[in-house]
């Protein structure tokens, strides 16, 4: 059990910021509003892929059903053209570069149901989106209410995310839906429910857009028996939410045992005791299937298997959707003599193979207790 060499100089590299606060709260404003749609479209913009300009909008104001009210918005998906993305976009201004959770949630009026290839869409850019991999990254979980009788029935969906607002401090908020398939569908959303709340003062946020922001690369086991050590972390095109950029995890022909990682230090105090919360945007891409999340907080550097094994998570890919998700965990970790935590984030193979996993959107908050 050999780790990789190019973590031998991280406990050279210390971040020279101080991360440790008791959260207060920033001075902007939570928005918390409810659209349920009675009077008009209350701000929401229909976009979509591939709409025929001939025909009236694929997305109307209906009487058909309704969860709040009378009027819901009626969704009119794959009528122009297959494989269509259809949604509904409204702009909310924030503070420039500032971190906030945002939660988005809805009910869901549909008659699908099981396993169809036909997707919630639900998410939040900081622009209207310009290629599809924009919208492909804002796919939430299967369209299904649960039965199978064909009647239609409404199912609230609930998302959230981070995200950090840019220097023009906007965030589009999308809402929709998108297949891969030929089938015409309609759908009705009603009463949206948006919150948009700032993160306190501590969050230290990475999305990956200039480089590795103070992250290292690391892997444990790669080879142990006998696979290759063709392994790689770094940014790649295609954020998963924020930017243009997000950080791809990838081996390939590698060994069931193997681990692959970044690592980071944050600097706190000597002998103190501290709650750390790390969250994040997740995307599994993985050929071989059943590999762990690792995520966690540690005093050391890891060295070998059993200094990560604590940290093992939930599995990669457990639902047989493949869309992002929304991970957090929170660890109570009490500091030694260094003046260093070390905060871990990576997978752990259980099967030999192919193994391709992204990220986006970390946040990490050290709080003193």
């Amino acid at each position: 059990m050999r780790l990789v060499a190019c973590l031998a100089l991280i406990g050279l590299v210390v971040s020279s910021s101080v991360v440790v606060a008791r959260p207060v709260a920033s001075g902007s404003p939570i928005i918390d509003e409810t659209f349920s749609f009675e009077n008009d479209f209350e701000g929401w913009e229909v976009h979509g892929t591939n709409i025929d300009p001939n025909l009236p909008s694929p997305v109307t104001r209906s009487q058909d059903m309704a969860k709040d009210g009378v009027y819901s918005l009626r969704f009119d998906v794959n009528r122009d053209a297959f494989f269509q993305f259809l949604w509904i976009e409204r702009v909310f201004d924030v503070e420039p570069n500032q971190v906030y959770d945002v939660e988005i949630g809805y009910a869901l009026g549909t008659r699908d149901c099981c396993s169809n290839p036909f997707f919630n869409l639900a998410g939040t850019l900081n622009r209207t989106p310009a290629i599809r991999a924009d919208l492909t990254s804002l796919g939430q979980d299967i369209v299904d209410n649960g039965t199978d009788t064909g009647a239609y029935k409404w199912v609230d969906k609930q998302y959230a995310g981070t995200h950090r607002s840019d220097d023009q401090g906007k965030f589009h908020i999308l809402v929709g839906f998108y297949g891969s398939d030929d089938f015409r569908r309609i759908e009705y959303i009603d009463s949206v429910h948006i919150k948009i709340s700032p993160r306190p003062a501590g969050c230290q946020f990475f999305s990956f857009e200039n480089d590795m922001e103070g992250w290292t690369p690391g892997s444990i086991d790669l080879s142990t028996s006998g696979g290759s050590d063709d392994w790689s972390i770094g940014p790649v095109l295609g954020g998963l939410g924020d930017g243009d950029y997000r950080l791809e995890f990838l081996t390939s022909d590698s060994s069931e045992g193997a681990k692959v990682f970044i690592l980071r230090p944050f600097t706190v105090e000597r002998k103190k005791s501290y709650l750390v919360s790390i969250d994040y945007e997740f995307f599994d891409q993985s050929i071989v299937q059943g590999a762990r999340i690792i995520t966690g907080v540690l005093k050391d550097a890891p060295q070998v298997e059993g200094d990560l094994v604590p940290f093992y998570q939930e599995k990669t890919h457990e639902h047989g959707v493949r869309v992002p998700r929304h991970l957090q965990y929170e660890f109570a970790i009490r500091s030694k003599k260094s003046e260093v935590l070390y905060v871990v984030i990576g997978f752990a193979a259980m099967h030999s193979g192919h193994h391709l996993y992204d990220i986006d959107v970390v946040c990490v908050t050290i709080t003193e207790q």
